[in-house]
């Protein structure tokens, strides 16, 4: 499909549900063309409304939209300034001995010895309890947080937007329980942080819980995507998952794995503010464009051979982690992540193999993320 739209031109024009109409920029060139043109394709419509924002929608939704990658500039950098800190590579890098722990101690809780396993379990607990870590969470209060956001993992249609409402709202009381305490009793952590920092930055009450929503549902959902893809793609190519167990690269093993995978299919819809030219075609004033990243992960133009799955491609100039402004803050999270979770489970199992025929194996049909239904696995 994706070689299909890019036979088409760089800018496409397609009607999805839910969202309607919308053009998508579909290689790596048209894609960086939008994501880094923020003056003229804005995140926010002509009323100031977040674009694919439908009148029918919840309106927590909008209020939970008051994050860093629903608004344009100066909100924007005001924001991201808010987190920058907390997302230091020493920072984040100081969470390894701590994940590796987390890793090991799921793997022991999830997988019984002889039984098939369902690995998304694992994929899904990991970074919820990664994010949890950074955010600074204490154990009585992650729980309640991984609860909330696990029901808000399967939004395919209209009609499940309405059903995760409640779920939105624990998330969103949640949040503000968690702010408050720490505003009496600051924490080590990305929330401490954000509270200290509020006087500084200027943050509204509104503001900082919808950076907490932020941080922690983009902060796990699409690593756990990734790594069951990714661990599926490495049961698919046997030869690859070897090398890794005999000393291959597996920082170049994660870059392919994000390529290759591309959870996130596209990003968030930009608005037109004027007539904007994107590889040479015209998108018109008030329309909305998508950036397809799957279509610039995918790209033979720049990508060589990119069906093919290959852990030490070099180079590997993919976008899973979006571009311009609005590039993802949590790249470096990401790629520990993928890192300590593979590897344990390579240093732990001789052999993890699929316990369903590979034809069984199912996709949700969720727009705009690439995520497994299940992923039954035999691990010895």
């Amino acid at each position: 499909m994706v070689r299909a739209m890019q036979q088409r031109g760089p800018l496409v024009e397609e009607r999805l549900p839910i969202v309607g109409k919308m053009y998508f920029a579909t290689t790596q060139a048209a894609c960086a063309s939008v994501l880094k043109n923020g003056a003229d394709l804005t995140v926010r419509q002509g009323d100031g409304s977040v674009a694919g924002m439908k009148w029918w929608m919840p309106r927590i939704l909008d209020m939970l939209a008051r994050n860093m990658l629903s608004v344009d500039e100066p909100d924007h950098t005001r924001l991201r300034r808010a987190v920058d800190a907390g997302f230091r590579r020493r920072d984040i890098m100081a969470l390894e001995p701590r994940l590796h722990e987390i890793a090991d101690a799921l793997l022991i809780e999830l997988h019984k010895p002889g039984e098939a396993t369902d690995f998304n379990l694992f994929a899904r607990q990991f970074p919820l309890l990664a994010i949890c870590e950074l955010l600074g969470l204490t154990d009585e209060r992650r729980y309640g947080f991984i609860a909330a956001a696990d029901a808000m993992t399967r939004v395919s249609s209209a009609l499940d937007i309405i059903r995760m409402i409640p779920a939105l709202r624990k998330l969103r009381a949640l949040c503000a329980d968690e702010i408050d305490a720490q505003r009496r009793q600051p924490r080590d952590g990305l929330i401490g942080e954000l509270v200290n920092a509020e006087r500084d930055e200027r943050l509204s009450d509104d503001e900082l819980i919808a950076m907490v929503f932020l941080l922690f549902m983009a902060g796990h959902e699409t690593t756990s995507n990734t790594l069951a893809g990714g661990l599926f793609e490495l049961m698919r190519h046997p030869d690859q998952m070897e090398a890794l167990r005999n000393g291959a690269d597996m920082n170049m093993a994660v870059e392919e794995v994000l390529r290759y995978v591309s959870a996130v299919q596209m990003t968030k819809p930009r608005y037109a503010q004027r007539d904007v030219e994107v590889e040479g075609e015209v998108l018109p004033k008030g329309s909305q464009v998508m950036a397809l990243l799957v279509g610039a992960n995918f790209d033979p133009a720049v990508i060589e051979s990119p069906e093919i799955f290959d852990i030490t491609r070099t180079p590997n100039r993919h976008l899973s982690f979006g571009s311009g402004a609005h590039f993802c803050l949590g790249l470096m999270l990401a790629r520990l992540e993928l890192r300590v979770a593979l590897r344990a489970i390579l240093d732990r199992y001789q052999s993890v193999q699929l316990a369903i025929p590979e034809a069984d194996v199912k996709w949700r049909k969720r727009l705009g993320v690439r995520s497994l239904e299940a992923l039954p696995l035999t691990m010895r």
